[in-house]
């Protein structure tokens, strides 16, 4: 962040360096964890924002030898029903610290490490008096610790926190000074960038799956399949579809007609909000490839993807020239074969 000028009331000014970074607190008690925080929270937010999305905001200022560094802490709840928010959590995020009370919650923590993607470091912190209890890491943590930068903490009480922030503070400044800093972004351009930074195990089990279906798995994430006059393009990377009509992609023209789908099925695996692991991208290209695609239904007749599908095709059919003047030839066919069937009729 650049240098900003600050005046004060007697006319003397000062430079400051200020540095904003977001760090994501992943816990089973978010609520007892965020009304023990509230040191560090603003007077202006209630922790009952966690009912309705999920996270609860603190901010922790650290002296760096840069300057000031603000953390902004999302303490998470890890509720099933805030699942679809996660990856709108990790944007921007630098840091991932998934906290943990017990040897329950310790042996429970391959499903937030699994989600958390590649190219976020994340610190496991326990909380405990007796640390020979926690001798033995999940199975995900001892296979892949090698592959991602992780961390392990103890503290003895949860107010030791503070610590832990200084420390992963200074190495945020460290990265900034070095220019190894780095943020998640879910929607980057280039497609290497997004393959790094998602989970790869994920990505290599859905790679296998995809094999086995017949298909590729391209390096930008996508999965390119052709079903009657529809190739859909689904994006694993980003949780979508999108339907083109196959004429256009081989066309000379620029008017190349597609549409982004909303798929809406809960029953069916599928939703309009962004899953983790590509689940929803995969229970997409297992119905085209079932050709049952064509039949999921949403709550509005709008979002039937039948529906979705036939306004398509008629955008197509009434901008298409090529299309127009086939059909003018096909209507000249059919006058020319009525008008030579009536001359052999009266001969």
């Amino acid at each position: 962040m650049p240098n900003r000028e600050f005046i004060s009331v007697n006319g003397n000014s000062f430079d400051e360096n200020i540095y904003l970074s977001k760090i994501l607190l992943f816990t089973k008690d978010a609520h007892q964890i965020a009304e023990q925080l509230m040191e560090y929270s603003e007077s202006t937010v209630s922790t009952n924002c966690i009912n309705t999305i999920g996270m609860y905001p603190l901010i922790s200022r650290i002296e760096t030898s840069l300057g000031m560094l603000c953390m902004s802490i999302w303490i998470i709840s890890d509720d099933e029903r805030f699942e679809q928010f996660r990856m709108a959590y990790y944007s921007g995020a630098s840091h991932s610290i998934i906290l943990n009370r017990n040897q329950e919650e310790y042996n429970s923590l391959d499903d937030l490490y699994l989600i958390t993607p590649q190219g976020v470091p994340t610190t496991i912190l326990t909380i405990a008096q007796d640390q020979s209890n926690f001798n033995k890491l999940p199975a995900s943590l001892s296979e892949h610790e090698n592959r991602r930068a992780i961390y392990f903490k103890t503290i003895n009480d949860l107010s030791l926190l503070s610590t832990i922030f200084y420390e992963i503070g200074q190495k945020i400044a460290d990265d900034i000074r070095s220019g190894e800093y780095q943020t998640f972004t879910p929607q980057l351009v280039k497609p290497s960038k997004i393959f790094k930074l998602y989970n790869k195990k994920s990505f290599d089990k859905v790679q296998n799956l995809v094999n086995r279906l017949g298909y590729n798995l391209q390096e930008s994430g996508v999965v390119t399949l052709t079903k009657d006059i529809y190739t859909f393009d689904i994006d694993f990377y980003r949780n979508q579809v999108k339907a083109n009509i196959t004429s256009c992609l081989s066309c000379v023209k620029h008017c190349k007609h597609y549409r982004k789908l909303c798929v809406v099925e809960e029953d069916q695996g599928f939703s309009n909000f962004v899953h983790f692991d590509n689940l929803r991208a995969l229970a997409i290209l297992y119905s085209i490839h079932d050709c049952s695609f064509a039949s999921l239904t949403g709550e509005r007749p709008r979002e039937n993807i039948q529906y979705q599908l036939r306004k398509l095709r008629l955008l197509y059919e009434a901008n298409c020239p090529f299309f127009k003047e086939e059909q003018m030839f096909q209507e000249i066919n059919k006058k020319s074969k009525k008008n030579k069937k009536r001359k052999l009729h009266l001969t």
